[in-house]
């Protein structure tokens, strides 16, 4: 699976860098939803992740291969994680793992118009730092302590396939949503049978900067309303 999504990037990206110089570049930003799912039905039962709210950002160029095909190789940075709760004999334990990654995602969009487009790609992810709260509260005790995730026993890099979606509401301003599932585990020293994996939905705003071709146009489109404006006003006199 990996080799394959690799190949999808790699292939993408031959016939988009003769387009390289009609690119568009920009900044993303938004919120994500993100969990650890174990890959044993054992672990499965024994641990109850929920989904962590965070952030993330970064920047984009979109790279025009064809008239409905684009090329987007993204740099973000990815804040990731899980949580759970559970509460027994009145004493609530809550644990959050939090996990940062240099993430670069690069997706190949097909465009059912210039505003629309669906996407899918590989993505891969450096590993930067983490961090872990735990918490217990109750009638009589209530305790918290936290420690840095240990670099030893995580992967420091991470890949994963993704999917989504995008609208841009004018040609600078747009809307994206992904989903991302994690191919191989976050921990490291993991086989296909205990993975914990790290899946993810991203919902954030997109800031396209406009390219020379933009500016080109806008200036041209300026020019011709000035001429129909002196044209007006020359057959009123």
């Amino acid at each position: 699976m990996k080799k394959l999504f690799l190949g999808l990037g790699l292939f993408a990206g031959s016939l988009a860098f003769a387009q390289f110089s009609e690119a568009n570049f920009g900044v993303k930003a938004g919120g994500n939803a993100s969990t650890l799912t174990p890959n044993g039905s054992s672990i499965k039962e024994s641990v109850k992740n929920n989904y962590k709210f965070d952030f993330y950002a970064g920047v984009f160029a979109r790279i025009p291969v064809s008239n409905r095909f684009t090329l987007q190789p993204e740099l973000l940075y990815d804040r990731l994680g899980t949580k759970s709760k559970e509460t027994v004999d009145g004493i609530t334990k809550s644990y959050t793992q939090r996990l940062n990654y240099l993430t670069i995602p690069v997706m190949v969009q097909y465009n059912f118009s210039p505003k629309f487009y669906v996407e899918i790609g590989p993505q891969a992810s450096l590993f930067l730092d983490g961090k872990g709260v735990r918490k217990v509260s109750g009638s009589n005790t209530s305790e918290s302590n936290s420690n840095k995730t240990d670099r030893n026993e995580v992967n420091n890099f991470v890949f994963g396939a993704a999917a989504g979606l995008g609208y841009y509401f004018t040609p600078q301003i747009g809307v994206n949503l992904r989903y991302v599932a994690g191919i191989n585990g976050t921990q490291r020293n993991s086989n296909r049978d205990n993975a914990i994996r790290s899946n993810s939905f991203q919902l954030g705003l997109m800031f396209r900067l406009a390219n020379k071709k933009d500016k080109t146009q806008t200036t041209s489109t300026k020019t011709e309303a000035i001429e129909v404006v002196e044209v007006v006003e020359e057959a009123t006199k």
